[in-house]
């Protein structure tokens, strides 16, 4: 059996911590990197890196000016609200070569729950 294949194994065999993978097999992306050798590589990390997943959030806000006493008195009322879709985003995945056994896991979700600001600020 070569080394190659041994050190694959080690990849494959275990079962992700919070049951998500980035990859669909992780022992294959794996097994095409290797860690950077000084004097030998030129371009270590350099445009040809594994990229994050994609993250967007949309926040909402609404404003109303309302007019009490003719021109003197004013109230503005405001409604913020941040994650207003509150969908998933994981966070990003362990892409660390020196442990081969958790590459590829995402262990964590990366956002915040929504959550929402009323407020009230009169003018005199």
């Amino acid at each position: 059996m070569p080394a190659e294949a041994g050190r694959l194994g080690s990849v494959a065999s275990k079962t992700p911590a919070f049951g998500v993978n980035a990859f669909q097999n992780p022992a294959q992306v794996w097994s095409e990197f290797r860690p950077c050798v000084l004097g030998y590589d030129t371009s270590c990390a350099g445009g040809f890196g594994i990229r994050g997943l994609p993250t967007w959030n949309v926040d909402t806000s609404v404003t109303k000016d309302i007019g009490i006493y003719k021109e003197r008195v004013s109230a503005k009322l405001y409604i913020l609200c941040t994650n207003t879709l509150n969908h998933v985003q994981m966070s990003g995945p362990s892409l660390t070569l020196s442990s081969p056994t958790s590459f590829g896991q995402i262990t964590s979700q990366g956002n915040t729950p929504r959550q929402m600001e009323f407020g009230l600020r009169l003018g005199f």
